[in-house]
């Protein structure tokens, strides 16, 4: 096998993985409990709740 029919394997493999019932659950998982702690502090300022023990807020410029 070359190297390429080797990389497509690989990116077959990735793909089917991705596409794969637990890592769409692991994203949705992820997404919600992501969004779930951001809370809009001001127009560009969001607080993302503790963070290993300290408060974490982030501005957008």
């Amino acid at each position: 096998m070359n190297w390429k029919e080797q990389l497509d394997k690989a990116l077959g493999s990735i793909k089917e993985a991705t596409e794969s019932d637990k890592a769409k659950e692991i994203a949705t998982t992820a997404k919600s409990t992501a969004i779930g702690t951001v809370n809009q502090a001001s127009g560009n300022t969001f607080d993302l709740g503790p963070e290993d023990g300290a408060n974490v807020v982030v501005t957008k410029f």
